[in-house]
C-alpha cells in the first residue's frame, strides 16, 4: 500500500495524472482493507491532487470530503480539523472562494476546541489570507493575518509571527490598501 502511494506521487511530479490516480486508488483499496486510517486519509489526499491535476474538480473534492468524513467517523477531532484544511485548500486552488472560507470557517471551529496549533496558523496563512485576498477583501485578510500572528506569538513562534505580518503587509501593498 505503501508503494502504491508513494508511486501516486511520483507519478503526480512527473505529471502524469492517470498513473497517479491509479496508483492512489489501489493504495486507498489495500488501507481500506486493512483498516489504517492514517494510510487511507493520505491516499485521499493523493486521489484529490491526481484529480486535481486530470481536471477533474468534483472527484478531486470527493476525495478531499472523504477525507473529512473518515476522520469524523473516527472521533479524531485534530484529523477533522486537518483534513478540513486541505479541504479548503481544494476549493481555493479550484477557484471556489466562497467554499473555501466556508471550510476555512469549520476549521477553525475546530481547531478552537484543540489547544492553540501551528496548524491553524498555516490555515490562516495559506488559505483564508489568500481568498480574501482574491475576493478584494483587505480588511478581513488583515484581520486574519492578525489572528494568525496571535496564535503565534501564544505559542512562542517568531517565525510564525513574522510570516503573519509579511502576509499582513502583503495584502496591503497588493491592495494598496494602507489604512487596514
Amino acid at each position: 500500500a505503501k508503494a502504491q502511494l508513494s508511486a501516486s506521487r511520483h507519478a503526480l511530479r512527473a505529471r502524469s495524472a492517470d498513473v497517479a490516480t491509479a496508483a492512489a486508488e489501489k493504495a486507498l483499496q489495500i488501507f481500506r482493507e486493512l483498516k489504517h486510517t492514517k494510510g487511507e486519509a493520505e491516499a485521499l489526499q493523493s486521489l484529490s491532487a491526481a484529480e486535481a491535476a486530470r481536471g477533474r474538480p468534483s472527484s478531486s473534492i470527493k476525495a478531499a470530503v472523504d477525507m473529512v468524513a473518515l476522520y469524523t467517523r473516527r472521533g479524531d477531532l485534530r484529523g477533522q480539523a486537518e483534513a478540513t484544511c486541505r479541504l479548503a485548500k481544494v476549493y481555493l486552488d479550484l477557484g471556489m472562494l466562497k467554499d473555501a472560507l466556508s471550510e476555512v470557517g469549520e476549521a477553525r471551529l475546530l481547531f478552537q476546541k484543540l489547544p492553540p496549533q501551528l496548524e491553524e496558523t498555516q490555515l490562516l496563512l495559506e488559505v483564508a489570507i489568500p481568498t480574501h485576498g482574491a475576493m478584494e477583501n483587505p480588511p478581513k485578510a488583515v484581520a486574519m493575518a492578525e489572528d494568525a500572528a496571535n496564535i503565534c506569538r501564544s505559542l512562542g513562534d517568531r517565525v510564525g509571527e513574522a510570516k503573519a505580518f509579511k502576509a499582513c503587509a502583503k495584502v496591503c501593498v497588493q491592495k494598496n490598501d494602507t489604512k487596514s
